[in-house]
């Protein structure tokens, strides 16, 4: 197989709390018996609330 993700991830502070704001991945595999498989995305997060938090 064939295996190749890099990931970055950029960190930042909003109310006491450390949250991504802005990802990177680039990936490209190619597993046996499957079609290579490539993918590249940025997010930026922003804009945060408190909202509903998980239990």
């Amino acid at each position: 197989y064939d295996f190749d993700v890099s990931m970055e991830v950029q960190m930042t502070n909003y109310k006491g709390l450390t949250v991504p704001k802005l990802l990177r991945y680039r990936g490209n595999w190619n597993v046996l018996f499957k079609k290579r498989e490539r993918a590249l995305f940025t997010a930026t997060l922003f804009d945060f609330n408190e909202g509903d938090k998980a239990e």
